[in-house]
């Protein structure tokens, strides 16, 4: 961007000549215009010229750091799997939207998207997110957002928008809001806090993945009773009702996960938990699911609690969901 060019340097600095004779004016009025000339050029240097060089720096990172400057993932809260809604409540360490969970006294809050811009308003508690050491490089950081809610990085104190602190390189990094209106959070390397980096939806989706994924349609609760989005099983083995028995498979996920998920739940495609849909019979049957890796589900353990058979090539249905938080 070109900066702009000062008014006084053709009205007033031109018109200047060197001696008070020159101008036909009186010493002290000479220096009087003098002084005005003075404190033009320094108005000029400490605010508008600062603020502009600030600008074009700011222009100049948003090229050169491109893609994956934001190091907080979801900072518009655009992506939702676990498809909260209304007044969100949740305890310490909960998850509501991706990526963001109640601090240590819970957090309360609603939200509203208008032109794709998503606004949380916390009421009670706060929200943090925890920044994986591995996308963090160790210097100073700049946290900005838009909204009145206050916000600090680690250990820090809460501040208004535009805190600066320090990462260090692969430690991971908590960031934590308070009560107020928040949206376009951005975690970001240097001093200068910078425009939001808007990313693709899927390329924020898969960054959500890497820690939370589900079977559902995005806009599709966990445990919702629907077919949509389902994993569909043959099974090739008969196993009695009173037998336990593993049904092999390999259920692959979108996203590798960050590590072996800690936690999966298997659900019935009418939403029951720990059970899946048996084609043969109409009916549910009782399971557990283990995974060998972080790229997928590794086999369904058949409970023997069940009193329903699964016949031959009699096919399940089931839904699923993976998390690998923080």
């Amino acid at each position: 961007m070109a900066l702009t060019k000062p008014s006084f340097l053709t009205n007033i600095i031109t018109s200047l000549a060197t001696t008070s004779a020159d101008r036909g004016l009186t010493e002290s009025a000479f220096k009087a215009k003098f002084d005005e000339t003075v404190t033009a050029i320094k108005a000029y240097l400490n605010d508008v010229l600062t603020a502009e060089v600030d600008t074009a720096l700011g222009l100049k990172l948003n090229i050169t750091d491109g893609i994956g400057r934001n190091k907080i993932i979801n900072g518009n809260f655009g992506i939702n799997q676990r498809v909260v809604s209304g007044t969100v409540i949740k305890t310490v360490g909960l998850y509501g939207h991706d990526r963001w969970k109640a601090g240590a006294a819970g957090c309360t809050y609603t939200f509203s998207t208008t032109a794709n811009v998503t606004t949380i308003t916390i009421s009670a508690g706060s929200l943090i997110q925890v920044i994986e050491g591995l996308n963090l490089q160790s210097g100073t950081h700049t946290l900005s957002w838009t909204g009145t809610a206050q916000g600090k990085i680690g250990a820090g104190s809460f501040s208004a928008t535009g805190v600066t602190g320090s990462a260090t390189g692969g430690t991971n990094l908590s960031i934590e809001f308070g009560t107020g209106t928040l949206s376009k959070v951005q975690f970001e390397k240097g001093s200068i806090a910078t425009t939001f980096e808007d990313r693709l939806f899927n390329l924020e989706l898969s960054l959500c993945q890497m820690y939370y994924e589900k079977s559902y349609d995005l806009s599709t609760a966990p445990a919702s009773n629907t077919q949509n989005g389902a994993v569909h099983i043959g099974a090739h083995i008969a196993i009695a009702g009173s037998v336990a028995g593993s049904i092999f498979t390999s259920i692959p996920f979108l996203t590798t996960k960050r590590i072996t998920p800690t936690n999966i739940k298997i659900y019935s495609s009418d939403g029951t938990i720990d059970a899946v849909y048996n084609v043969g019979t109409g009916s549910r049957t009782g399971v557990t699911a283990t995974n060998n890796g972080e790229n997928r589900i590794g086999y369904l353990a058949v409970s023997n609690a069940s009193a329903t058979n699964i016949a031959l090539n009699a096919g399940l249905i089931l839904h699923w969901t993976a998390e690998s938080e923080l």
